[in-house]
């Protein structure tokens, strides 16, 4: 059968469910390289590289959790030896394109949408002034010696 080719002419059907796992084994085997290699990063090298780091993220949890599977799109992705590059890689280029801004601007046009995220908007913790840092530094004990404890060279004076 191999030898005249009768696997790629005819080839088998794999149920969706089981390519699809297939799928998310490669991609789960490219986001733990991807891990490994940002470990031997330093820290300007990863904020360097913080927009690919999430667009990784963001790619491989979208892929594992939320994506509806369509089989052509999985035969494709397996095809590739890095499907997690392949998604990450795109997942940015909305982003470069400017007009995609008012996109996402256009959905507070609608009074209801605009409430909606109003209401959801985590608040932003306030941080503390330098001042009061400061202040809140002096106030809080600092580690002193007990009292009548003597420091070497106190006798002489």
């Amino acid at each position: 059968m191999e030898e005249i080719g009768a696997y790629e002419k005819f080839p088998m059907k794999v149920p969706l469910s089981q390519r699809v796992e297939e799928l998310k084994e490669i991609l789960e085997h490219n986001y733990a390289a991807y891990t490994a290699s940002w470990a031997d990063m330093s820290r300007e090298e990863l904020i360097k590289n913080s927009q690919e780091i999430a667009a990784v993220r963001s790619a491989y949890s979208f892929m594992m959790d939320d994506f509806p599977f369509d089989p052509a799109e999985v035969n494709n992705l397996l095809k590739l030896k890095d499907p997690l590059f392949f998604l990450a890689d795109r997942w940015l280029l909305p982003m470069e394109d400017p007009s995609f801004v008012h996109d996402i601007l256009e959905v507070l046009s609608d009074p209801q949408c605009l409430k909606k995220y109003i209401a959801n908007t985590p608040p932003q913790a306030k941080k503390p002034s330098v001042r009061k840092q400061l202040r809140n530094a002096v106030q809080t004990p600092s580690q002193r010696p007990p009292a009548g404890h003597k420091h070497p060279g106190e006798d002489a004076r």
